[in-house]
């Protein structure tokens, strides 16, 4: 989530473009010729591809009209929606889609999505049939990506939906351009985000607040459907602990909402607790009730420091591990330096001024051991009380197997 939400924030390059597409019944289209042709390209055993077959293939259905069951027919596609093993056999099947799109990348006439030199090449995300593509405005490319997606549409029996599918372009694209590039693919040209990916806005600029709309909405429709029902004031503590707490999570996990956006709903959660209408007593402040039982509230979260943990959690991830998102990172913004040395600036990304937030506290409780020499000596916590050396400005980095010379008899450089 956050790896497309950075590479979104690029939309502000004029040239580039994002593919949202949408497939039509993407599990109900699913060839099983196809399916059983990738297992065997993929080196699995016939026993377990025979096995797999049988749990695919055994499928009847019955058609009920006028609420009455009507004999049964065999299917002849299409993968169980409540199999566990249905996602497992889709993704492997949209692999062949990716690997064409990661393919287009070696070809001479294909102009790449403008990134900031360092960061890796990024063709598509993908998570599940929810696919964004990323490319550019060039003619020649954009037929590349729609005559991939025409051979993975004949190859897997998939349909993608080009009444819904939208293609994002920046603001500065002009009319007759875009009308063109509607022509070429069919599908609906829009400017530049917002939109919506996975259940989380992509958007950048003044009008953020917008998007959260539906979280609110949320939230207000439950609290509504309870004020039918007598609560006592320790029902409606359970419910906001394990019920209206729990339905932004997903959300803050994934992208920081503007502070308008938090003030709604900490008044709605309020509103909610200690009651509505004239002559309602307010005991005690918001402040004091969001603590813990043992430091005298009353188990309560406010939303401010759960996004201050998930930023927390975000920087320790960025050290610790690694993945495409955080090679994307470190490419745009920290290819040459330590992280820990890094500034934000204006021009940054939503994400990574979250990410920094989180730096300080993440920083303070992160204590390195002696591993491959991939780490700075300078920079990095080891002793627990900081780092050795200060900070200074427009510093690069030597790494210990970069200085110390083993041919030569083990010295340093």
């Amino acid at each position: 989530m956050h790896r497309s939400s950075s590479v979104t924030w690029d939309m502000t390059k004029g040239g580039n473009v994002v593919i949202k597409l949408d497939m039509e019944k993407p599990f109900d289209r699913v060839d099983w010729a196809v399916m059983i042709w990738i297992f065997r390209a993929h080196g699995f055993v016939e026993e377990w591809i025979d096995i797999l077959w049988r749990s695919v293939s055994n499928c009847h259905f019955s058609p009920v009209i006028n609420g009455v069951a009507s004999g049964f027919f065999k299917s002849h596609r299409g993968l169980k929606q409540d199999d566990p093993l249905s996602p497992t056999i889709f993704v492997v099947m949209a692999d062949m889609f990716s690997r064409c799109l990661n393919r287009m990348e070696d070809r001479r006439s294909f102009s790449r999505y403008y990134l900031t030199s360092g960061c890796p090449l990024v063709t598509h995300l993908a998570y599940a049939d929810d696919v964004l593509i990323f490319s550019t405005r060039d003619k020649k490319t954009i037929s590349m990506v729609d005559k991939c997606i025409n051979r993975y549409k004949r190859a897997s029996g998939q349909r993608v939906n080009k009444m819904k599918s939208v293609i994002y372009v920046h603001h500065h694209f002009t009319e007759a351009r875009r009308a063109e590039l509607r022509l070429l693919v069919g599908m609906e040209i829009l400017r530049c985000p917002p939109f919506i990916y996975l259940g989380c806005p992509m958007a950048y600029g003044r009008r953020r607040s917008n998007l959260f709309i539906p979280l609110i909405d949320k939230i207000n429709c439950r609290i509504k459907g309870w004020h039918n029902n007598t609560l006592s004031p320790g029902g409606r503590l359970i419910l906001l602990r394990h019920v209206l707490g729990a339905i932004p999570m997903y959300i803050l996990a994934a992208c920081n909402p503007p502070k308008k956006v938090l003030r709604v709903i900490e008044k709605l959660v309020v509103s909610f607790f200690w009651g509505h209408g004239y002559g309602r007593m307010i005991w005690a402040s918001w402040q004091s009730m969001a603590k813990s039982v043992v430091e005298g509230g009353m188990g309560l979260r406010r939303i401010p420091e759960v996004i201050y943990a998930f930023s927390v959690k975000l920087w320790w991830r960025l050290r610790s591990q690694r993945s495409l998102w955080i090679d994307f990172f470190k490419g745009r913004h920290f290819a040459i330096r330590h992280p820990t040395t890094v500034e934000a600036n204006c021009k940054a990304s939503h994400v990574w001024l979250r990410i920094l937030r989180g730096r300080e506290l993440g920083e303070r409780h992160i204590k390195l051991c002696i591993g491959n020499g991939s780490s700075s000596i300078l920079f990095e916590n080891w002793t627990g009380e900081g780092r050795l050396a200060p900070v200074e400005d427009g510093c690069t980095l030597a790494h210990i197997h970069q200085v110390w010379m083993e041919v030569e008899g083990g010295t340093w450089s």
